[in-house]
């Protein structure tokens, strides 16, 4: 299977404190106290395919603790909490299969699931359908790429097809909108070098329908949806401003885009994973900073409130990716 570069190894729970109660606009329930997941790697040097240790982290602080071996090494930046399951899952790469990791909501346990996806052909975009208890991913082959509902079986998965963009998801970027299933991914379309959002209405079998298309200078990264005034967010670099990247707002509904801010900072959007955290209502995402003066080897993990501001811009010992929130 095709690699892709620059992802980092394993999987590790992220504490977050303080979660609000939900918003009065929110169409879905907020836990006291909620949970942001990822992964982490072994080292500081970013490397694909290294051995994963597993373990909790704590957001205010960035300390790690309780870690777990895994033998394996990661594969894909974006992971999703199965609620269902009250587990995290993610794509993870042996020498010779894909495996999917279920690792329980505490951390206790962990399982792996062998697959039957052929080697050529690329899985990512990794997404739970919160509505239906589905969890969802992308497999590509070609210029074409499927959404898939992962189906595990005794120690191992496969993936039924439901429906097929004629151009591929890019970048690893997909969400979903909690209360309805439908779900949203960014592709390319190399024959008029645009950028597309498509979107996947639960339950259709036809062609996902683009809900905004973008130029060159449209690539987005980290593309979430906020059910809190559903809309998709993203990070974009600056087209106007060289070594910055903006917060940008995208309306599914009017295709309309708005840059909220320019962040002012320089990051290398291919080490990068983001999420929103509902119930604070924020955006959260963490990346190599290549701000200068930071070292080569530095890593940031930043939250924004949804109009763009910087709330905190903390650094991390370890890139963490695979972001999703429990709530």
């Amino acid at each position: 299977m095709t690699t892709r570069l620059l992802t980092v190894a394993c999987a590790a729970l992220i504490a977050l404190q303080g979660c609000k109660k939900e918003p009065e606009t929110s169409a879905f329930t907020c836990p006291t106290t909620g949970v942001l997941y990822g992964y982490t790697s072994d080292s500081n040097s970013a490397a694909p395919y290294m051995p994963c240790n597993a373990g909790m982290i704590d957001l205010a602080s960035g300390a790690i603790a309780g870690t777990t071996a895994i033998s394996s090494s990661t594969h894909f930046n974006q992971s999703a909490y199965n609620l269902a399951e009250n587990a995290y899952f993610s794509f993870m790469r042996s020498d010779t299969d894909n495996h999917l990791y279920k690792i329980s909501g505490t951390g206790s346990t962990m399982l792996s699931y062998t697959g039957t996806i052929a080697d050529t052909d690329i899985i990512d975009g990794l997404v739970y359908d919160r509505n239906h208890g589905k969890l969802l991913c992308f497999v590509t082959s070609g210029t074409s790429s499927t959404l898939c509902e992962i189906v595990i079986s005794g120690t191992s998965y496969i993936t039924n097809s439901i429906a097929t963009s004629p151009d591929p998801i890019y970048n690893d970027i997909s969400t979903a909108d909690p209360t309805t299933g439908d779900v949203y991914f960014q592709t390319y379309d190399a024959s008029t070098i645009q950028f597309k959002i498509r979107k996947h209405t639960y339950g259709s079998t036809g062609t996902p329908a683009v809900v905004y298309t973008g130029g060159a200078s449209t690539q987005l990264w980290g593309l979430r949806y906020n059910p809190n005034d559903n809309m998709l967010y993203a990070l974009r670099q600056s087209p106007g401003i060289v070594g910055t990247f903006e917060f940008v707002k995208i309306n599914p509904s009017t295709g309309s885009f708005a840059v909220l801010s320019n962040l002012g900072i320089n990051i290398n959007p291919k080490l990068l994973s983001a999420t929103i955290e509902p119930c604070t209502d924020r955006y959260i995402f963490t990346s190599q900073d290549f701000t200068a003066p930071s070292p080569f080897f530095s890593f940031k993990m930043h939250q924004l409130d949804m109009s763009g501001s910087i709330i905190s811009a903390m650094p991390i010992p370890k890139m963490y990716q695979g972001l999703d929130v429990r709530y």
